[in-house]
Order: structure tokens, then sequence, then C-alpha cells
């Protein structure tokens, strides 16, 4: 029963609160650092005196689901970024679950962990993945882009699961 316990106890729970950067060209995304800290108040300036600047969302969807089409265009050949921090008890790696319709990319503390880049139709756990969180504060940056049609994501991820019982008998018991 333990691997069963495991699997269950290692769900993964929805991000539901971003902050996002967008719209700009799929093929000429701005400048973001994936490694050091963002500064939301900028402005960032695109071709034509366009100016973009970061937004706080509230997820409604139950399962994280961020849907851009709705937030930015329906338009093709348009990408975001997206912002999120989480904060874990303690140094663990922890299982990701994401979905997208197209392109995703995920950094997480300020590594890439993962890169999709075809087209797709959105599911909420299309790839899933593991990676090192650590204690306090962790940063989660993606880049999504359309390709055509809607455009959405979802990341969820699991919490720590450190139950003694999780971690099965003693090799003497």
């Amino acid at each position: 029963t333990v691997p069963l316990l495991r699997e269950i106890y290692q769900q993964v729970e929805p991000i539901r609160s971003w902050k996002t950067l967008g719209p700009f060209p799929l093929d000429a995304p701005p400048n973001v650092s994936t490694d050091q800290p963002i500064d939301f108040d900028a402005k960032i300036e695109l071709a034509g005196d366009k100016e973009i600047g970061w937004r706080t969302l509230r997820v409604r969807d139950q399962r994280g689901q961020v849907n851009l089409g709705r937030v930015y265009s329906q338009d093709d050949k348009l990408a975001a970024f997206g912002y999120a921090e989480i904060t874990s008890k303690t140094d663990h790696v922890a299982k990701f679950a994401v979905g997208s319709d197209d392109t995703l990319t995920v950094w997480v503390n300020g590594k890439q962990v993962y890169d999709f880049t075809d087209s797709r139709a959105f599911d909420y756990e299309q790839s899933t993945f593991e990676a090192p969180l650590v204690q306090g504060v962790n940063r989660i940056l993606i880049l999504c882009g359309n390709n055509g049609g809607p455009w959405q994501y979802a990341v969820a991820v699991s919490p720590v699961a450190d139950y003694a019982f999780l971690k099965g008998p003693e090799a003497a018991a």
C-alpha cells in the first residue's frame, strides 16, 4: 500500500496566482532574466512604439488553466511570460504537471526544466517532470507561445509529502 499512498500524497496542486507579461511576437520575446529578480513595475518597449507591462492574474479555473487568448488576444504567433512563486517547507524534488496550447518553456529558480516547441491542443497534465525546490520561496517562470487557435497553459506542483508512513518500513523491520 505504500506505493499507492505515495501516489495519493504526491498529487499535484495547480498554481492559481500569476504575473503575466505580453503579448509580444512569438519569434521576438523581450529580454526577461530567468535567474535574476524581475522588476514588475518596469515597462518593456516593443517594435512600433508599443509598450507592455506585467499584470497580476488570479486564475478562476480550479485546475489552474490560464487562458491567454482571453487575457490578451486570439491572434496567431504571439507569446507571453508567466511568473509565480511557490513556498516549500524543505528542499526536495517536486513533481510538476504542465499543459499548454501551444509552446511552453518552464524555468524553476533560473534553471530551464521543460521545453515544448511544437503545436498541441490543451490538456491540464500533458507532460510531467521533476525539478528541485529549495526551502523558502521558489520562482517559476514560463514562456507560452501561440502558433494558432486557442492559447492557454497550466502548471501544477506536488507539495512536500514528508510523512514517515510514506517512507515504508525500516530494512530491519
